[in-house]
């Protein structure tokens, strides 16, 4: 094919040019942006929905978020609530649980919740990110002794973009105090009466009630003090030459235990030593 003139073959030229670079342009152009895409974040377990921005807007993450609620239920032990330790136990395997609801509007942007408890200061459950906003409940049991104890629970929910990592949460936390107790007491102090046996010192008590064995203890002046434990009703110092007396050197106590190994207040009685 031959061309009559050179202008002819440069608009020829210039029209092929303009087909290549139109044909590029469209073949490296990017997707359209407004197209919603999930991005999976594997790292952190939260997927995020690109919404044809750069950025999203806090204004607006706050007016979608403004409906929110986040509540705690079911929180156990209660608050002022007693447990009894086991007959023959200082401790008890308390058994406790707690749940959280989440409450939202239609957003168009990812969340997730979730829920964590401690007990006495130590966490015993988490529950991490969980995807949405499922209705969240976790339990389960701990070894507590006898005193004072707290237990706090922490729902969160948490709206989050990629890759701006721009986040508002929303949180709510309870605590309870409750108490673990011995509901058996310890029997009560012997009815003793002081006593001397050819110049030593006799002690004699009757039977109390609710105890196995009786607790003695022995003081004298500056010593360490002794301690041992018999199940009769008397007992003579057989070492010590005294007298009973209001104010004295020597000391004894006697204390009924029970079963469970408590001791109860104990009966007192001095003596002076000679």
């Amino acid at each position: 094919m031959k061309f009559k003139n050179s202008q002819t073959m440069r608009v020829i030229v210039a029209l092929l040019l303009m087909f290549v670079l139109y044909s590029c342009e469209n073949h490296n152009s990017p997707t359209d942006t407004n197209q919603l895409q999930e991005t999976d974040l594997s790292t952190s377990n939260i997927q995020s929905l690109s919404v044809g921005k750069s950025n999203h807007d806090p204004n607006e993450l706050a007016a979608q978020s403004s409906g929110v609620t986040v509540e705690i239920t079911g929180l156990a032990p209660y608050n002022g609530q007693v447990l009894n330790v086991p007959p023959g136990s200082s401790t008890i395997n308390a058994s406790w649980s707690a749940s959280a609801t989440f409450t939202l509007p239609p957003l168009t942007f990812p969340v997730w919740s979730r829920l964590e408890v401690w007990i006495d200061g130590q966490m015993v459950k988490d529950t991490g990110k969980q995807i949405g906003n499922p209705p969240l409940s976790v339990s389960g049991t701990k070894n507590l002794g006898i005193g004072s104890h707290t237990i706090k629970a922490k729902a969160s929910h948490v709206f989050a973009t990629f890759p701006e990592d721009t986040e508002l949460k929303d949180e709510s936390q309870q605590t309870n105090n409750f108490t673990v107790v011995d509901p058996t007491p310890p029997p009560p102090a012997p009815n003793v009466t002081a006593t001397t046996q050819s110049g030593h010192p006799k002690l004699t008590w009757g039977a109390v009630s609710g105890a196995v064995r009786y607790q003695l203890t022995k003081a004298k002046d500056n010593n360490p003090p002794i301690t041992w434990t018999q199940t009769s009703t008397t007992y003579i110092d057989w070492s010590e030459n005294a007298i009973p007396t209001n104010l004295g050197n020597l000391m004894y106590k006697v204390q009924s235990v029970n079963s469970e190994g408590q001791a109860g207040n104990p009966a007192v009685k001095l003596y002076t030593t000679f």
